[in-house]
């Protein structure tokens, strides 16, 4: 056997217990169908009270959706996906999509996920200009992205 030293943790608190539930409150809150303008969508919304949302994103032709939002009090920014709507044909579609490419964006040899690759790249102009604005405008904030199933 091979044994490696402990690797010491270099995400901080991002690990604790309720900034992991926070993150899966994140991730739920991409499902919710109602407008999140007000962060008025119940449960999930009342756990990450505080929130604000930034902008929704969607893609109706492969059902992709999310948001970015942003925490004031924790000065951290949101990226959330929702993943696989339940009968939804075109999300299937893009989870059955196996097959992996070369993700060319990536400083090493990485593999992603073609179906989500696919989704991804449809949405992607929506979500990393207004991204990278709010990171200028906000250099000291933490930015954590979430999501669930083809989301993730």
């Amino acid at each position: 056997l091979i044994e490696a030293a402990p690797v010491p943790n270099a995400l901080g608190s991002i690990t604790s217990i309720p900034n992991l539930t926070s993150f899966a409150n994140y991730a739920a809150a991409a499902y919710i169908k109602a407008p999140l303008q007000n962060w008025d969508c119940g449960e999930v919304c009342l756990a990450t009270k505080g929130t604000q949302l930034v902008k929704d994103f969607s893609n109706p032709q492969l059902n992709t959706r999310g948001y970015i939002a942003m925490e004031p009090e924790k000065k951290l920014i949101v990226v959330a996906f929702r993943g696989t709507e339940p009968g939804s044909i075109r999300n299937y579609i893009s989870d059955f999509t196996t097959f992996h490419d070369l993700w060319r964006a990536a400083p090493v040899r990485a593999l992603v996920h073609r179906g989500f690759n696919y989704a991804w790249e449809q949405i992607q102009p929506q979500v990393t200009d207004d991204l990278l604005k709010l990171i200028q405008e906000n250099p000291d904030y933490s930015v954590g992205f979430t999501g669930h199933s083809l989301g993730a």
